[in-house]
């Protein structure tokens, strides 16, 4: 201050630039809406001196609203910048949300269908057993007819016991076959059961790993960490292969 006043007392001229190096802690101008409002620099100073100064948005104050304005272009690019960085976190994140929740369904979907064939298998072989117990028991009554056809009775009786043998006969063929047709629906069961359960298990890998890669979306954007979200993005890759893989099964070392 008392340099300001040592100055302004020994000087005619009035340079913005002298007056601002020589008074470096006030602040004789003000930024607003773009617009400077003047200070008199007697006031500032607090020195008694019967010119006052003014000044304009000329020299200094344009230079430092200049760097100010820069100063917030900088900002306001960074903060676009981030915010850009964010809505493509929002939007894979929601990408591989609903790709987990269309994994998820379809897993679903798969499981109760092994579940339901899976009932069906038994009940084939329960219905195969079945036949198998009535086929046995024709081939012991055929077999007792035999045995009494070669035994001394009357004509009468032995054409009864023909008769018998060759309907028993009949039957027992009738449930060969019927064994075979229930044996190929029940290896088809599980033929279909095995492959629904590979279908279920690549959509269950995809819900796992998208829900991984959810998670460390959600993490990087929280602690602003974009290398997180890569890695996240990488694990949400590798879950839509799998989900892919779960259609066709085209891959099968991921079997």
């Amino acid at each position: 201050r008392k340099i300001g006043e040592k100055y302004f007392r020994r000087s005619k001229v009035y340079n913005v630039h002298k007056v601002l190096n020589v008074l470096n802690v006030y602040n004789v101008y003000n930024v607003k809406q773009r617009t400077i409002k003047v200070y008199n620099v007697r006031k500032v100073c607090k020195v008694g001196i019967k010119e006052q100064i003014s000044f304009t948005a000329q020299g200094v104050g344009g230079k430092m609203s200049a760097n100010n304005a820069e100063k917030k272009e900088e900002q306001k690019s960074g903060a676009i910048i981030k915010d850009r960085w964010t809505q493509w976190v929002a939007l894979t994140t929601t990408i591989l949300a609903v790709c987990a929740a269309f994994s998820s369904m379809k897993g679903g979907g798969y499981s109760t269908k092994v579940q339901l064939w899976t009932t069906k298998e038994s009940n084939q072989w329960q219905y195969y057993q079945a036949k198998s117990i009535k086929k046995y028991l024709m081939q012991l009554q055929d077999d007792n007819f035999k045995a009494q056809n070669m035994t001394e009775c009357s004509a009468g009786k032995k054409e009864f016991l023909a008769g018998k043998m060759k309907s028993y006969e009949e039957k027992i063929k009738q449930y060969e076959g019927e064994e075979k047709d229930i044996m190929e629906g029940a290896k088809k069961f599980s033929a279909e059961q095995e492959d629904f359960k590979a279908h279920g298990g690549q959509f269950g890998q995809a819900v796992m790993l998208l829900q991984v890669a959810i998670m460390l979306s959600s993490i990087a954007a929280l602690l602003k960490k974009p290398a997180l979200w890569y890695v996240g993005l990488a694990f949400g890759l590798t879950g839509i292969v799998y989900m892919l893989n779960g259609f066709t099964l085209a891959i099968k070392f991921l079997l």
